[in-house]
């Protein structure tokens, strides 16, 4: 079966096939999510799910990094270029010297412009659909478990768009 989803979809079941959504104290005394426990057969189709989806989430997060890093080199050789015009003054404060190049930066055009486009280029990433090959087996205990986390705890308002999706895949 053909499982076409955008990435936030895919890693919202991620985590509800890994956490069961309550909370508990791990050993360091810190309130964390709670993993979930299955059943053999189910945590059989939880690793299958894991093994085709984990490297499609490698893929992204090495895309989305390499926008980011293309962002960034742009930031600082601008950065290097703005310290050698904008000479500190003798009487400013590191602090203020930074943010006084930190100011020229937020409005020069080219970063504006290289922003947008790291943004632009993240939201795609993040809503192409990815497409995965999972059993029937699979299929339904992704349905299951998306119901019950649904009932049981719920979504956060920002997931709405990727529970929608979801809800749609999983009828």
């Amino acid at each position: 079966m053909t499982l076409s989803l955008p990435l936030k979809a895919l890693s919202l079941i991620k985590y509800f096939l890994t956490y069961s959504g309550e909370k508990e104290i791990n050993q360091k005394g810190e309130e964390v999510d709670a993993t979930r426990r299955l059943s053999g057969e189910e945590s059989s189709q939880r690793r299958h799910f894991m093994k085709v989806f984990n490297p499609e989430e490698e893929k992204s997060v090495e895309r989305l990094n390499l926008y980011l890093k293309e962002h960034q080199e742009k930031v600082e050789e601008k950065r290097k270029g703005l310290k050698e015009k904008l000479v500190k003054e003798e009487t400013e404060k590191d602090e203020d010297y930074e943010k006084r190049i930190n100011i020229t930066l937020d409005s020069d055009p080219e970063l504006i412009a290289s922003t947008k486009e790291a943004n632009e280029k993240i939201k795609k990433e993040y809503d192409d659909l990815k497409v995965l090959e999972i059993t029937d087996k699979t299929f339904e205990v992704l349905k299951k478990y998306f119901k019950e986390f649904g009932e049981k705890v719920g979504f956060k308002p920002g997931d709405d768009e990727a529970v929608e999706k979801l809800e749609e895949v999983l009828k």
